[in-house]
């Protein structure tokens, strides 16, 4: 009786491998056929760039995650030229008329790519179709216009001030070891609490990032994880079970407390002296 049982078992192991041996044969055909339609018959073909990027995310994916894949977009245009194709799907320009044609207005209306809704169902600046485009493009505007500018300018100013005062403190002490980029996100933070919800996140002030300021660095670099993650293709799964993104979740904190603060703000008496962004939006 074991030794039939021994024997089923034998053929049931025979028979997955035979099926997983199947599969791996067939992905491997299919691939290998993608990867020659990929850099001979495709329509982005014709643009240059590597070879292994023409059929394969695998060099973003690694540079990605070393952080160094904007180096590598940088780099490639020296190489091959204003028009290099960097991965199956993606094309980069660099020539002085790209920017108008692409971004400018009246541009081309490129399908949007990379972007999702943190809620469904709402639209955002960048996942907005064209009349809602239009539209909260037309209220941002004027947030950003000369007089805007000329108006917000003594915020600028007043945290470039403290950045300033904190690093010469920092700078003249014992230890006078700076990590430039942490305070440089201290003062990018803080003028655009103050910008945009008419409260600072004061981390120049305290020397630390603020809660809601941390939970939206986690979430950036969980969200870069797992969107480079994708481009593994079959190894994803895998990528996600030893990856840092624990932090996906938190979108919704962030928006939780987005919409806190904005309410807060809009319920704040009129005031001839402040120059946020709503004071322009509500217009």
């Amino acid at each position: 009786m074991d030794h039939g049982l021994g024997a089923l078992w034998v053929l049931k192991d025979q028979h997955w491998a035979k099926i997983a041996q199947a599969g791996a044969i067939a992905y491997a055909i299919y691939y290998v056929c993608y990867a020659l339609y990929m850099t001979t018959l495709s329509p982005k073909a014709k643009f240059p760039g590597p070879l292994l990027r023409k059929f394969s995310y695998l060099p973003c994916a690694f540079s990605s995650f070393q952080g160094l894949e904007s180096h590598a977009v940088r780099d490639l245009p020296a190489q091959y030229g204003p028009v290099v194709r960097v991965s199956p799907d993606l094309v980069s320009f660099t020539a002085p008329t790209s920017w108008k044609e692409i971004y400018g207005y009246p541009a081309v209306k490129f399908k949007k790519s990379g972007y999702r809704q943190l809620r469904p169902g709402v639209p955002d600046l960048l996942t907005a179709n064209g009349p809602d485009h239009a539209r909260q493009r037309a209220a941002l505007n004027r947030a950003f216009s000369d007089q805007a500018l000329r108006e917000q300018e003594h915020y600028f100013q007043e945290h470039i001030d403290l950045f300033l005062t904190r690093l010469d403190q920092r700078c003249s002490g014992k230890e006078n070891l700076v990590n430039i980029g942490q305070w440089f996100e201290f003062l990018a933070f803080d003028i655009i609490g103050t910008l945009a919800f008419s409260s600072s996140f004061d981390c120049l002030l305290n020397e630390d990032y603020h809660p809601w300021v941390t939970l939206l660095i986690n979430f950036f670099k969980s969200t870069h994880y797992f969107l480079t993650a994708k481009m593994l293709g079959i190894f994803f799964p895998i990528a996600l079970l030893v990856g840092p993104i624990r932090h996906l979740l938190k979108g919704q904190e962030h928006l939780r407390r987005s919409y806190a603060k904005v309410q807060e703000r809009l319920k704040l008496p009129p005031d001839g002296t402040r120059h946020d962004f709503w004071t322009y939006i509500s217009k």
